[in-house]
């Protein structure tokens, strides 16, 4: 499980001069200068962002990804940066998104554009996710398939992570805790906000 002091996560480290070249000749493209730059990524001075330039200092994850997309180099990259959010928050996670735990590097193609991660607590999943560990969820995948892992939200908004299985129809836990039960589908009014794509490794 990859793990990432989140908030503070570097993006590029060590310095990667080919990165900032891109960088520098999509800002000549579109005429815009460090001090606007700066303004974009939210630092205190041109300088900063000269800094950044310079390796003088790291470039945060959650830089890279406003940088990226407000050049356009994101569409350009095999790697896309996906929000973490806590699971905790999941019944808001549109909101939450806006707010995230950090980034985590995923593969475009694997995960869709709307993707996100959730940061899971518990024990309900451990044979899969450890506490603390984290899944990437994407929205644009709701179709339940037997034998996948899908974010799902009960009618009070409250989430959870569960397999689906289809016969009965039921999500279950993956839990080496036997209190953790299934939730029958006919028994149970839910939506699903989307399947999980990955956790280091493509799930199925």
């Amino acid at each position: 499980m990859r793990r990432y002091p989140l908030s503070v996560a570097m993006a590029d480290s060590p310095h990667d001069p080919a990165y900032w070249a891109r960088v520098v000749a999509r800002m000549k493209e579109r005429k815009l200068n460090q001090t606007q730059m700066a303004k974009v990524l939210r630092l205190p001075s041109q300088s900063a962002f000269s800094n950044l330039i310079k390796g003088l200092r790291g470039l945060k994850a959650h830089e890279k990804a406003e940088l990226d997309s407000y050049l356009g180099l994101d569409e350009e990259s095999a790697v896309v940066q996906v929000p973490i959010i806590g699971l905790t928050n999941a019944g808001n996670w549109r909101e939450a998104i806006e707010m995230p735990l950090g980034y985590t590097p995923e593969l475009r193609g694997v995960v869709g554009r709307r993707a996100f991660a959730v940061e899971v607590r518990g024990d309900s999943m451990d044979l899969l996710i450890e506490d603390g560990g984290y899944v990437v969820i994407d929205p644009d995948r709701t179709t339940l398939y037997d034998g996948s892992i899908y974010l799902i939200a009960n009618s009070d908004e409250e989430t959870t992570l569960k397999r689906y299985h289809s016969n009965p129809a039921r999500f279950c836990p993956m839990s080496s805790n036997p209190e953790h039960l299934d939730m029958m589908v006919g028994e149970l009014v839910f939506r699903v906000i989307g399947k999980a794509v990955t956790k280091g490794m493509i799930l199925p």
